[in-house]
């Protein structure tokens, strides 16, 4: 992640460095103007840092989130990976994306293209439309339910046993055997 924020960073001061204003001095050295968005990019950086360092401090810790009140709660959920906010968008998606075609399918019985009626592709659209919006998002679902199914076994694995969240709990009693 840190690797990410750097070329991000070093991606954004070079592109600048390409879109800024070079002018060439008298001694023949070329020396760019920096202007205001970049002093705004690393403000924005450095405050995105102390964002992330509060929420590691007071949000994350298990111990923290009996101390949150409602939306802090909220936040160490999705901040922990416990609710997926991305199925909820793709469910949104499949009833938007069902209904704009059903609309487009509809509004095509009423028009002609070169005086040839389109009211068949429509009526084809129609049909055929939420079927293949349909099989487009269950194959994104499947995805979101695959996680949710291992999040499940591995909650029933750790409820009986009550040991750490030890990311090598399977490895270490396999060589117990």
């Amino acid at each position: 992640m840190f690797i990410c924020t750097v070329l991000t960073i070093t991606v954004f001061i070079y592109l600048r460095l390409l879109t800024s204003s070079a002018s060439l001095s008298p001694d023949g050295s070329i020396s760019y103007a920096v202007g205001s968005e970049y002093i705004l990019a690393v403000i924005a950086c450095v405050l995105s840092f102390v964002a992330v360092i509060a929420v590691f401090i007071f949000i994350i810790p298990e111990k923290k989130r009996s101390k949150l009140n409602r939306a802090g709660r909220i936040l160490h959920d999705i901040f922990n990976f416990r609710s997926l906010i991305t199925e909820k968008i793709c469910q949104g998606l499949y009833i938007f994306h069902t209904v704009f075609v059903i609309m487009i399918g509809f509004l095509l019985l009423f028009y002609s293209y070169n005086s040839h009626w389109m009211g068949g592709y429509g009526i084809l659209v129609m049909f055929f439309g939420p079927i293949i919006v349909r099989l487009i998002f269950e194959c994104d679902m499947l995805v979101f339910l695959l996680v949710k199914n291992v999040i499940s076994i591995n909650n029933k694995l750790r409820a009986p046993s009550n040991r750490s969240n030890d990311a090598d709990r399977y490895a270490s009693n396999r060589s117990n055997d």
